[in-house]
Order: structure tokens, then sequence, then C-alpha cells
């Protein structure tokens, strides 16, 4: 296969992954986490869930980058680009710090490949691999795979792209609804689901009592807010 055909291949493969996605109408509502912002004042405690916000406060670039759904990666593109173009523009001593928040039903996002093939986190998002009518049962979100052809994301989109870059932050009441349903459907404890989950998080997420609350703390931290989903 010559370049110009393998990269027609990756491009048919891409947008068929995203159709997929785009039209997965799973969750429409989860409990606890699907509030409008508001102008909620909050204060950083002594809680360790709380210090990434001293690192957001003395950061020389900021932003917070807000994703309720899944929507097809956009939120990693939006950070991606983000912080591409702030490099090519800052200088060398420049802090650049965003903040990516998945909240509702993008708190899937932070979970790793072994919870997304425990929990068939693909076959309820009708997501199957890209080029092919399997499954997904990994975070197709996190890495691009050797050998893989096509996908949602470039490779500087990546979640272990931009984990040395940027602040993820997990809403703890989406995930507690996570377990909920996949407890149900597996005839398993919630609290032993939840506390699978919490241990299977994306290396680096912080988990936060609610998304609305840690878009609010990264906001009064000095970040603009970019909703990414």
């Amino acid at each position: 296969m010559n370049a110009r055909s393998q990269h027609a291949t990756l491009q048919s493969s891409r947008r068929t992954f995203l159709q997929r996605l785009s039209g997965a109408g799973v969750l429409a509502a989860l409990p606890g986490c699907a509030a409008s912002l508001g102008a909620a004042r909050v204060h950083a405690s002594d809680d360790p869930r709380d210090s990434w916000t001293s690192r957001v406060s003395a950061a020389t670039h900021r932003m917070v980058f807000d994703a309720a759904e899944i929507g097809a990666g956009a939120v990693f593109s939006n950070a991606a680009s983000y912080l591409a173009g702030i490099r090519s523009d800052a200088s060398p001593a420049a802090v650049i710090t965003p903040v990516l928040v998945l909240r509702h039903a993008a708190v899937v996002l932070a979970f790793d490949d072994a919870a997304w093939a425990r929990y068939a986190i693909g076959k309820r998002f009708k997501l199957n691999e890209p080029g092919s009518t399997e499954e997904v049962r990994r975070n197709p979100f996190y890495a691009i795979r050797p050998g893989q052809v096509g996908g949602p994301l470039e490779s500087n989109e990546t979640i272990e792209a931009l984990t040395p870059s940027v602040i993820f932050l997990a809403c703890d009441s989406a995930l507690t609804s996570f377990a909920k349903m996949f407890a149900s459907a597996l005839k398993l404890e919630t609290d032993a689901v939840a506390a699978d989950l919490r241990a299977h998080l994306i290396p680096g997420a912080i988990l936060q009592p609610t998304g609305i609350l840690a878009v609010a703390r990264a906001q009064q931290a000095g970040c603009f807010y970019m909703r990414s989903s």
C-alpha cells in the first residue's frame, strides 16, 4: 500500500469510528453531574484532592476543558491544540497547565484498559475497534497501539501523550453512578465495583466529589473555560 492509499484508509477508519461514537446515545442523564455550572464560589481545602489547584495557580497559562460526554475525544483534541498553540508563541519559561475535567458520561475516559474490558464499556457505547466490527475492549483514547490503522485521535492527542502536561480530574459522583449500573448488570456489589473503578483510573487522574465542583475550582484558580464535548 502506497503512502497516499494508507493515509486514505486511516482517514476512512477514523471517520467511521467518529460516526459510530457520535451516534451512540448512551446515558442521557447521570445523577449528580448533569447540573449547569452556575457561579459557584468554592475554596480549596487541605484535602489532597485540592493539591492540584496550587499547580494551576502558579502556571503562566491555564485553561479548563470541560467534558460531559465522550464527544469523540474532543476534550483531548482541544487540549492538544491549546498546548501546541501556546507553545508556539510563549516564552521558554512559560508554565502551561491545562485542566481536563471528565464528568457525567465522559468519566469513562478516566478508566484504564482493564476497566474498559471488565465492564464492556466499548459495547455499552457501541464502539468498535478502528476498521473492525469487533467491539473495543480497551480505552481507545489512551494510546495508539502498534500497527493500529485509524482511530479517534492523532498521536499527540492521546491520554498517554497529554499526561505529562495536563491535569486530569474525574467526577466521583459519575463514577459511582457507573458502578451502580455495572454492578446491577453483573450482579455484583456496588461498593466493590466503585472501589475497583477507583483502582483503575488512568495514571495521574485525581478524583473530585463532582465534576461541576472541579470546573468551579479550576476557574477560581484562574483558568479560562472551554466546553469540550
